[in-house]
Order: C-alpha cells, then structure tokens, then sequence
C-alpha cells in the first residue's frame, strides 16, 4: 500500500488549458490522458467554461463542494456533493458555478480507456472494506481521517488529502473513520 500526500504531488494543466490537477494516481505512471488505461486526479475548477475533449474515456467525477452544474450533450445536470456523476469524454461538456460555489471547487475525477477497464467509485462516510480491483484500488480522504489496514497489515493513519494505492495483486482495503463527520472516496479499478 502506497501512501499518498496530495500537496506533495505534481500539478498539470488540463487537456484544453482551462485549468489545472494534482494528478494522484495512473497506469502508467504518469500516463497523458491519451496514453493512459486508467488515471484518478483533482482538478480545481475556478470559473465556468468547457471541459477537455477525452475521446475513448469514460469520467466519473465527483465534487467535494456544492455549486457544479454540467451541461453533457445539451442535458443539464446539478451535481450534488459526494454523488459520483458518469458521463463519456466523447461528450460535449460544459460546466457552471452557482452563486453558492466557492472557487476553487475541488473536482475528484476518475478516467478509464472505455473497452480496457473500468471503474467503480463509492462514498464512505463510516467504516468499510473495499474488496481490491484487478488493477488497482485507491482510497481518498475527502474529509477528516481514517485508519486504513490492507489485508492483515498494521493500521496507517491517513488525513484529509491523502489517499492509499494497492496496485495490482493487492489485498482488501478496511478503514474507519477517527474524526467525525469523516468521508472516503473508493476507486476500485479493473480491467474489461
């Protein structure tokens, strides 16, 4: 299990250079979104405006804060916080900041090649196990903490804005939360 501090991790700027993402995580390391099987990142929406053009992905985003609107093909959605949205990066997307955004509002995306893998994203606001993906599995501490054992380990602490990998051939992800009002995001990742 891989140990993750999100402020230690490289910024880059998004596809069409409207804004910029810690990338946390991918296959391959480091991967560009038109190389990579699969890639989690942040990415920090500051105004209005287009998303990038990702033909041959498939997005999963979920916003840590209210105030997202996306218009997907022409169809409008408001996003609610900690409710993952799926949507092609074949589509044609917009976004929009409702009067109650706060810029930054923190966007945690998941991508994955459409027709190679595939993922799952869930919320956690209490303990869990997450069973471990055939590529990969990542947990995110959106908010508060958490105590996270992989397999029969021994317990890691982990903080708001740090996430834990278990590559491939990894063990079962159990955690609880020790502050309250604590929220995980759990990316299980797996090939088609």
């Amino acid at each position: 299990m891989d140990i993750l501090a999100l402020k230690s991790l490289p910024r880059h700027p998004w596809k069409n250079g409207g804004g910029v993402s810690t990338g946390i995580a991918g296959e391959p390391p480091g991967a560009s979104y038109d190389a990579c099987l699969w890639r989690i990142d942040l990415s920090f929406i500051e105004r209005a405006g287009p998303f990038s053009d990702l033909a041959g992905l498939d997005r999963i985003l979920t916003i840590l804060a209210p105030g997202l609107s996306l218009t997907v093909d022409g169809a409008t959605s408001t996003i609610a916080p900690f409710s993952p949205f799926a949507f092609s990066g074949d589509c044609v997307t917009t976004c929009a900041l409702s009067d109650e955004a706060r810029p930054p509002l923190h966007a945690f995306n998941v991508l994955t090649r459409r027709g190679e893998a595939k993922a799952r994203v869930d919320i956690h606001p209490g303990s869990a196990t997450v069973q471990p993906g055939s590529l990969a599995t990542l947990l995110y501490v959106a908010r508060g903490g958490f105590n996270v054992v992989e397999g029969k380990g021994r317990p890691t602490r982990l903080d708001s804005d740090h996430a834990a990998l278990v590559r491939a051939g990894g063990e079962a992800l159990a955690f609880e939360p020790f502050r309250p009002w604590s929220v995980a995001i759990s990316v299980v990742v797996d090939g088609v």
